[in-house]
């Protein structure tokens, strides 16, 4: 139970950490405020690329942690992950990006934690098959 809980959040930390420097990697990149049309179409298309892998690499370190309990610990980082992301960009919409832009980043780290912890689990489980002889 413990080694679940600690997996989830190590995978949370890793998940927002690289969200944090994804973000602004983007930013620093996309620096105009307030975005024009072709600099928010830009940012938007970056961030739906680079979203998904940070939260697939969120799934695989909460997989890698999670030992045995591989898809249960990845489904409660989606939940955990989807939740908070729901959260706060949510209540942040002061910003000039459309709604849908918000929901479909909630959506692609959900799907990027279980993708990242399905894979994990793949490989994990496929080193303990016992060798034919």
């Amino acid at each position: 139970m413990i080694r679940a809980f600690m997996s989830v959040s190590v995978g949370f930390v890793v998940l927002v950490i690289l969200g944090i420097a994804a973000d602004l990697i983007v930013g620093a990149v996309f620096i105009g405020i307030p975005l024009s049309h072709g600099d928010a179409q830009t940012y938007i298309t970056f961030s739906l690329v680079l979203r998904p892998l940070c939260s697939m690499v969120g799934g695989c370190v909460a997989a890698l942690i999670g030992r045995r309990r591989e898809l249960g610990v990845t489904y409660a980082l989606a939940v955990v992950g989807a939740g908070v992301a729901a959260v706060f960009l949510l209540w942040d919409r002061g910003t000039r990006l459309p709604l849908w832009f918000d929901l479909v980043q909630v959506a692609e780290i959900a799907a990027g934690v279980l993708i990242g912890g399905y894979l994990t689990s793949r490989r994990t489980n496929f080193d303990d098959r016992p060798v034919a002889p």
